[in-house]
């Protein structure tokens, strides 16, 4: 992962990455980008798709879907782009810089694809169809540097699928892509509709890499702000996309550190999601040794969706009490039941056990063990 090492250990700035497998060594998710390089920071997750991208092939001597590797596929060749990206090349208008990566993307995974599907001599069908895809993945990717101007940075987003860029400051989430789906529905609609993607990276197949550009400019010290990449298993299993502002919120103010903040928000996204997740965050213009103060920032923020999310987790508690409640209820009416089939009702003294174990009958000088009677 470009990036990664440095990040991670020498720079200063508020910034973690990770990356969670829902199924040990079975996750489509690929390590998620941050990157360093002359002045511009890059962030990137890739999810890849497991329902088009669903057939096996071998894949540096083992046996993986399309999804596990297009992911790591187009992860590969947008940390490789990067890499050759000059600051100058930056700066150009928006979508240029989407058209270098498209371009780059389609040569290079068809390639990966040609030559792993050529090698592969295992015996895994090859599917058709409108719904299969080859390598199918999605990519949010973000890229942001400052400018000659104080407190001024420049930001371009680029992004395939339902994968997410979102900028979290102490006005709160906000989300700076529009998911790839089909029908226009906004963020709330979606999570109950799940409706179809409408778009994604895949070999041998056209895809649209949508980019926008907009500029960061306040005081970052009074006003700390992250940049956000990430999976949807991070933000698509909870009731509502202001849940997932909270559980942001909520365990920055719990923790005492930032690592701390990574490993009390890994916890809580755990238990909710059903998916493997993944995140890269960057925090502009604000230090890790000031994680603290950063955190009073917020404070404000946590205390207002606290209280507009209080009915709804009320609602939520008394609902998990009824089920939990009922739930004993039914239990316990359906193991009666279970055994009045089995021992037969008080009433007629005659179940099914009865004519089950007709033929045997307890012999008392062998212990009660059973014996079949000739």
């Amino acid at each position: 992962m470009a990036g990664k090492k440095a990040v991670a250990e020498d720079y200063e700035d508020i910034s973690f990455t990770f990356s969670i497998e829902k199924t040990t060594d079975n996750g489509e998710d690929a390590d998620p980008i941050l990157s360093i390089k002359e002045r511009m920071v890059w962030i990137g997750v890739f999810d890849g798709l497991g329902g088009s991208g669903s057939e096996q092939y071998l894949y540096n001597g083992e046996s993986r879907t399309g999804a596990y590797i297009g992911s790591r596929e187009v992860q590969r060749i947008v940390s490789d782009q990067i890499e050759k990206i000059p600051r100058r090349l930056s700066s150009l208008r928006k979508g240029v810089m989407s058209a270098l990566f498209t371009k780059e993307i389609k040569r290079k995974l068809n390639d990966a694809y040609s030559k792993i599907a050529n090698e592969d001599s295992s015996d895994a069908p090859r599917f058709k169809g409108s719904l299969i895809r080859k390598f199918p993945t999605t990519m949010a990717l973000a890229l942001f540097r400052n400018s000659q101007k104080k407190n001024h940075y420049k930001v371009n987003v680029m992004w395939a699928g339902d994968s997410r860029i979102y900028v979290f400051n102490p006005d709160g989430l906000n989300q700076i892509t529009k998911d790839h789906l089909l029908g226009d529905l906004d963020a709330q609609a979606n999570l109950s509709s799940d409706s179809p993607m409408s778009n994604a990276i895949s070999a041998q197949k056209d895809f649209l890499i949508d980019e926008i550009a907009f500029n960061l400019e306040m005081n970052f010290i009074e006003f700390p702000t992250f940049i956000i990449a990430a999976t949807d298993g991070c933000f698509g299993y909870f009731d509502t996309p202001v849940q997932f502002e909270y559980a942001l919120l909520d365990t920055m103010q719990r923790a005492g550190s930032l690592q701390e903040w990574k490993d009390l928000l890994i916890k809580e996204l755990q238990k909710v999601t059903k998916d493997d997740m993944s995140m890269s965050l960057f925090g502009v213009g604000v230090r890790r040794k000031e994680f603290k103060d950063v955190a009073k920032r917020f404070k404000g923020r946590h205390e207002y969706i606290k209280q507009l999310l209080a009915p709804l987790i009320e609602i939520s508690a008394e609902l998990k009490e009824r089920i939990e409640r009922v739930s004993d209820y039914f239990k316990k009416k359906k193991k009666n039941e279970i055994s009045d089939i089995w021992n037969g009702k008080e009433d007629n003294g005659k179940g099914y056990k009865k004519d089950y174990e007709k033929y045997y009958e307890q012999n008392p000088e062998k212990d009660s063990v059973a014996r079949l009677k000739p």
